[in-house]
């Protein structure tokens, strides 16, 4: 399972989401015509980034808590219903910054960074929508 997070110009998190396949969220729901957030979010992010957790219980918790820890304004204010009265180890993400200049971001590093959040039992399904989603970053980034 994944977390993932959008971050804006001004580096504050402005959405968190779980998922277990993040090209397949990324393609069939953010950043393009079906998402189900507000265009406004979308044209914010600047920068996502992800985290692994080792089950779904797992990335439930960290969403709520993450959510509850920064109040994103694209999440529901009252998905948490209240406060944690405890600490967790922060995750360790990884950023990918898909609003930099293309040129700086080869095809290769782009397809690379997608394998990595790809299931080795998915990688076949998957590759037709690898240069899908990598022509949708290049867009974003025009």
């Amino acid at each position: 399972m994944y977390l993932y997070r959008f971050i804006n110009q001004h580096s504050k998190i402005i959405y968190i989401g779980r998922t277990n396949n993040v090209i397949r969220r990324l393609r069939n729901e953010h950043f393009t015509n079906r998402g189900h957030l507000p265009e406004a979010c979308y044209n914010e992010t600047v920068t996502i980034e992800v985290a692994t957790t080792t089950s779904l219980n797992e990335a439930k918790m960290y969403e709520l808590y993450y959510i509850e820890k920064y109040h994103p304004k694209y999440n529901q204010s009252d998905i948490g219903g209240g406060t944690f009265s405890f600490e967790l180890k922060d995750l360790t993400w990884e950023t990918f910054n898909f609003h930099t200049d293309k040129n700086n971001k080869t095809k290769q590093e782009i397809l690379s960074f997608l394998d990595e959040k790809t299931p080795s039992s998915s990688k076949a399904r998957v590759e037709m929508n690898r240069v899908f989603l990598f022509q949708m970053i290049c867009k974003n980034t025009e």
